[in-house]
């Protein structure tokens, strides 16, 4: 009893440190755990909280900020983190989970797809953690099932190990206690249990997938796992040695197996050394494809930049062209009206046919060669006439009268006379002039 007890103190680390490291790593875990939600809406800023609080228990936050998915993928997820046991996440908050992870794939992912990793099948998955645990299994064969039931501390270790919970009652059965033996019935009935759990899963898919079944048996044994992680313990301290004494089997010293072990973390070592090689390898490729991804980032931003640059010239060149084509609308429009607004030139129409002279030699001056000229309308229109008498310089003195009367020609203010006149006149009729002004003619 002393040496299995001491067995079991050795062994308990060694437990811790393969759990411990038991996860496996994914390339998405190398690659950022933050990201800038300054610019999301405020539910999705308060969203993004809540996912990095909750998605952070099971695996690295950074898994889901690297990953692609499309819309039923990132259901699917969500719907399987909430059913994993102490997720703690609730129906309003899945919801709020959901809508964050496919708002940040629309806004950030999907406009730069080269900068992500699709997400891994549950067969990639499952092959990786197939590789890590052939890499982490104990130094005795898996098939020994008595020392395997000796080193089992957790309930769930049984399950791995022995994968029947009949092996257990068979084995009570033989060598157990009543109470014993009650106990190993009541774990074949909680494995039952959780198989028929896994089974129909509640919430999965229908039909659930095997990892759906895992995480609902999962679920199922922590709700029981405490009575039997006991039961376990105490099966280790009644039957260990006697099961050793009756049937002659050895049972590994603890030098053989810490031996064994030293071996097996040397090869993990090497193994460890390798996958950390592997995954600087990932993480130099996944450094260069975001190095690749921000270069033609920014070489979009730069012709993006160029292409802004050269419609804002254009816009202005149409701009400025259609402003002075409006100016020289507006200056034609201009010309326009004040052409339209500018009064025709008068035009002078004159009347011969309405001069009506008599030309007189009356005593109004000294000598005898003075000259009276007078003039009346013949026509009933108004008229405005000019009259001009000559001298015997050659020179004409005239004058000019608007309204010329049309009685007795005797009565007219229409008169220019002279004294020394040749006896040459001349006399000009015409219409009143409307909006301006027509020079007489000269004689």
């Amino acid at each position: 009893m002393k040496r299995l007890i001491q067995l079991m103190m050795l062994l308990a680390p060694l437990s811790l440190v393969a759990q411990d490291k038991s996860n496996v790593v994914l390339p998405q875990d190398m690659g950022p755990d933050k990201i800038d939600v300054s610019a999301y809406p405020a539910p999705q800023q308060a969203a993004y909280k809540l996912f990095s609080t909750k998605c952070s228990k099971c695996h690295t936050i950074a898994r889901p900020l690297n990953t692609m998915m499309k819309r039923d993928e990132w259901e699917r997820y969500v719907k399987r983190m909430m059913h994993k046991p102490n997720s703690g996440i609730g129906d309003s908050q899945v919801k709020q989970i959901f809508e964050f992870v496919i708002y940040d794939q629309t806004e950030r992912k999907d406009k730069n797809p080269p900068a992500f990793f699709p997400a891994l099948s549950d067969e990639d998955i499952a092959k990786l953690k197939n590789a890590v645990s052939q890499r982490r299994k104990p130094p005795v064969a898996a098939s020994d099932v008595k020392l395997l039931k000796k080193k089992a501390t957790d309930v769930k270790y049984f399950i791995t190990a022995v994968q029947r919970a009949q092996e257990w009652v068979d084995a009570v059965e033989a060598n157990g206690t009543p109470a014993e033996k009650a106990l190993a019935n009541k774990w074949l009935a909680v494995h039952t249990g959780a198989r028929e759990a896994g089974n129909r899963c509640d919430g999965c898919d229908n039909p659930p997938s095997d990892s759906d079944r895992r995480f609902a048996k999962s679920a199922f044994y922590d709700k029981q796992g405490a009575e039997f992680k006991a039961y376990a313990k105490r099966w280790q301290k009644l039957g260990a040695f006697a099961e050793e004494e009756e049937t002659g089997e050895h049972i590994p010293t603890t030098a053989e197996v810490l031996a064994g072990s030293a071996a097996d973390i040397t090869g993990a070592v090497a193994q460890g050394r390798a996958q950390r090689a592997a995954i600087n390898q990932q993480t130099a490729q996944v450094k260069e494809q975001q190095a690749e991804a921000q270069r033609r980032q920014q070489e979009q931003v730069a012709a993006d930049a160029q292409r802004r640059s050269q419609e804002q010239v254009q816009q202005q060149q149409a701009a400025n062209n259609q402003r002075l084509a409006e100016q020289q609308a507006a200056s034609q429009q201009q010309q326009q009206q004040q052409q339209n607004a500018t009064p025709a030139a008068p035009v002078a129409n004159y009347q011969p046919g309405c001069i009506r002279a008599e030309v007189s030699r009356e005593r109004q001056c000294n000598n005898g060669n003075n000259v009276t000229l007078r003039v009346v309308s013949a026509c009933s229109a108004p008229m405005n006439a000019r009259f001009c008498v000559q001298r015997a310089n050659g020179s004409w003195q005239c004058g000019e009268v608007d309204g010329v009367s049309t009685g007795v020609i005797a009565n007219t203010s229409a008169v220019q006379y002279v004294c020394d006149g040749t006896g040459q006149t001349k006399v000009w009729m015409r219409t009143p002039l409307q909006g301006g002004w027509v020079p007489w003619p000269e004689p």
